[in-house]
């Protein structure tokens, strides 16, 4: 409780958020807090915090905490959209409803419980549509390259396609429907007395990502 936060902080990412804005978090952090010894781990399979001696990791879409040893605090929302490049949509009409995306080839993130049922919202109603296409990818970032290509349409968090959509290399297709929130949140052991750098880091990730309108959704 006492003194300047040290020692080795073990944190755990998904890979494409961990690389685009937890990874540029570090540097500011070990500036500020020169006694630090951070491992960052980016890596989308399920991790044990407990067994791995995971100090925090960055969860998203967390619905509940199963483990009783585990708190979870809320970071930010997480929001997508459907995508497509401008080269996509010289070669065909783009889709102008959710329903026609049943005529275009969509890219599906493999690692999705709905990866191919696509929901979206828009006055109060919700519809689904069932979507296939010729690539299923495990990695956002990789989805992003495919649709710059123009081999179809896809599917992406915003906190990855936010710099590409104001650039005009993407196209968002639907923005009058909304795809359902995730959110982002920070989870770690629950302690009696949270320990400083794991204090810190949260300090600096509700600062830097924190909020209901995340820099990359300004």
């Amino acid at each position: 409780m006492q003194g300047e936060p040290q020692g080795k902080l073990k944190i755990s990412s998904p890979m494409s958020f961990g690389r685009l804005h937890i990874a540029p978090l570090i540097p500011k952090m070990l500036k500020r807090y020169p006694k630090l010894d951070i491992e960052l781990l980016m890596d989308d399979r399920p991790v044990d915090l407990v067994a791995e001696g995971i100090d925090i990791a960055i969860r998203s879409g967390f619905a509940g905490l199963p483990d009783s040893a585990l708190v979870a605090r809320k970071l930010a929302p997480l929001r997508q959209a459907v995508f497509a490049s401008p080269d996509y949509g010289k070669e065909q009409p783009l889709p102008q409803t959710p329903a026609e995306l049943t005529e275009h080839n969509c890219i599906l993130f493999s690692y999705s419980r709905d990866s191919n049922v696509w929901t979206f919202e828009r006055d109060g109603a919700s519809e689904t549509v069932e979507v296939t296409g010729t690539y299923r990818i495990n990695n956002s970032e990789a989805i992003l390259a495919a649709i710059l290509e123009g081999i179809g349409v896809g599917r992406l968090p915003t906190f990855v396609a936010g710099p590409l959509l104001k650039s005009g290399q993407l196209i968002d297709l639907f923005p009058h429907y909304r795809i359902p929130d995730h959110t982002l949140y920070a989870v770690f052991p629950e302690r009696q007395y949270l320990p400083a750098k794991v204090r810190v880091f949260l300090e600096f990730a509700l600062e830097y990502l924190g909020g209901d309108e995340p820099y990359w959704d300004v």
